[in-house]
């Protein structure tokens, strides 16, 4: 896991559900959503859409939907269709809607994809 992120770490309780495992993640099977609470719509979409940008100099691709929006942020509903090292980080960063609290990708520090 990224520092300062959260996540989910998955194991299995035997060496079949191991390769189970493996398998639906090799084989892109398996799905990942993350919420994300992010300053502004920036430019992102109502209905939602696909974010496209390389990411540490490879192709990266996440899909979104938003899922509210006050005044005070949205929350954004994040799929990554590949998994680049700050991927959902560094595409809503480039979208003008850093997460919530991010100093790397929010506050002008790094907005580089590293």
């Amino acid at each position: 896991l990224d520092v300062d992120c959260t996540g989910v770490l998955c194991f299995a309780a035997s060496d079949a559900g191991n390769a189970l495992l493996k398998a639906a993640f090799e084989e892109r099977e398996a799905t990942k959503t993350y919420l994300a609470v992010v300053d502004g719509p920036g430019d992102l979409q109502k209905r939602g859409g696909v974010l496209r940008a390389p990411v540490a100099g490879a192709p990266a691709e996440t899909a979104y939907d938003i899922v509210k929006s006050t005044r005070e942020g949205t929350v954004v509903e994040c799929r990554p269709k590949t998994g680049r090292t700050h991927q959902i980080r560094a595409h809503l960063a480039g979208a003008g809607c850093p997460l919530r609290g991010d100093a790397r990708y929010g506050c002008g520090v790094d907005r580089q994809a590293n």
